[in-house]
């Protein structure tokens, strides 16, 4: 189990298979602080809130992708969010004395 997590942390590292390697971190970490149940404390590889913040992290790492300067990008290309625009939706006198929005220009 440690080759595996050493050859993710690098492969993260590296940029290389980024959401594989972080999926690997993330369920690494999930699984310390399930089965290991590292007590609380200053030392900061060891403390339950910095392994539940390291799953956190690759977790948000597995959702997002890699970086720009990333062997991923290099190799796959960008991967580009679009988040499409709403129009407002259209309050009229009548919904607006009853706190009802209407909900014909939501395209």
């Amino acid at each position: 189990m440690g080759a595996i997590t050493l050859a993710a942390g690098l492969s993260l590292l590296a940029g290389l298979l980024t959401p594989i390697a972080a999926g690997v971190i993330a369920l690494r970490a999930t699984a310390a602080l399930v089965l290991i149940h590292p007590a609380f404390g200053l030392n900061l590889f060891t403390s339950r809130p910095s392994i539940a913040f390291l799953a956190a992290v690759a977790g948000a790492i597995v959702l997002l992708g890699p970086g720009s300067f990333s062997v991923d990008s290099s190799l796959f290309g960008l991967r580009e969010i679009i988040i499409p625009q709403r129009l407002a939706p259209e309050i009229t006198a009548d919904s607006h004395e009853h706190g009802i929005r209407s909900l014909t220009n939501l395209s």
